[in-house]
């Protein structure tokens, strides 16, 4: 009963060694063949993001990212998770301050309409025309906002 044991216990050991060993190659071998890949693909998104992008394709970017990443999950490609991961920390923040900018942009022409700032001083203040247009792309890039998110990332994206 006891050498039936160690010989169970052996090979459980044996076969563990070796899914780890074959894990282990399976790396290496992914590593070899996607690290230029990778590197490439890292030249050109660090060449996207060079002159920021609008709001709308970053989160464009943001979801195609997300895509990659949970395709990826799936599929069990371990490495390639840590690469997606830094490619959407990367991302949220540029889309936050592109955000950002917009909603400081607004704040400046509610404040010229009021007759605060440079145009109000100077007598001219904002035209009814110009607030169409704002009111206008706002409602356009709020809809593409509100397309492109999920329900879970909501307080992320509508945060302030």
């Amino acid at each position: 009963m006891s050498d039936s044991g160690r010989t169970t216990t052996s090979r459980r050991g044996t076969q563990d060694l070796s899914s780890q060993l074959n894990l282990k190659e399976a790396e290496r071998i992914f590593h070899e063949i996607y690290d230029p890949a990778l590197d490439y693909i890292s030249t050109f998104f660090q060449s996207l993001l060079i002159p920021n992008p609008s709001a709308l394709p970053l989160l464009t970017m943001i979801r195609l990212n997300e895509r990659i990443l949970y395709i990826s999950q799936q599929r069990g490609t371990i490495p390639l998770e840590g690469y997606l991961q830094n490619q959407k920390m990367v991302l949220w923040p540029l889309y936050r301050k592109e955000m950002d900018n917009h909603i400081d942009s607004l704040k400046r022409l509610a404040d010229e309409a009021e007759g605060k700032g440079l145009a109000g001083f100077m007598g001219r203040g904002v035209r009814d025309q110009a607030v169409r247009g704002v009111a206008s792309r706002y409602a356009s890039i709020f809809t593409s906002v509100v397309v492109l998110s999920d329900e879970a990332e909501e307080a992320m994206i509508f945060s302030r």
